[in-house]
């Protein structure tokens, strides 16, 4: 894993989990919660790769988190797009002559 800007990172291993879930009830369910709150996101994000068209989803990240276009560079975006830096670049260029 690399990190594209300053950030911090938790890592807890898999045998100190099991003791806090353990542990009590509680920190079992927000584990569990947790982890259907990252299978949903991810769950959300295929839908929407297939469903919506690029340009739309781009814009909706950049609607979303504009901080984070600036700061990520585009060959990532696009992978995260699923596309091509191609085609980000092409449907930069076309929203700027929208705009």
């Amino acid at each position: 894993m690399q990190a594209i800007t300053d950030a911090i990172v938790f890592k807890i291993s898999y045998d100190d989990l099991e003791k806090v879930y353990s542990f009590s009830k509680s920190s079992e369910r927000i584990g569990r919660h947790m982890v259907e709150f990252a299978y949903m996101n991810r769950e959300l994000k295929e839908i929407r790769l297939n469903t919506e068209t690029s340009e739309s989803y781009y814009c909706d990240l950049i609607k979303n988190n504009p901080k984070l276009i600036d700061q990520i560079p585009q060959k990532y975006i696009a992978s995260y797009l699923g596309i091509a830096p191609e085609s980000l670049s092409r449907i930069r260029s076309n929203l700027k002559r929208i705009i």
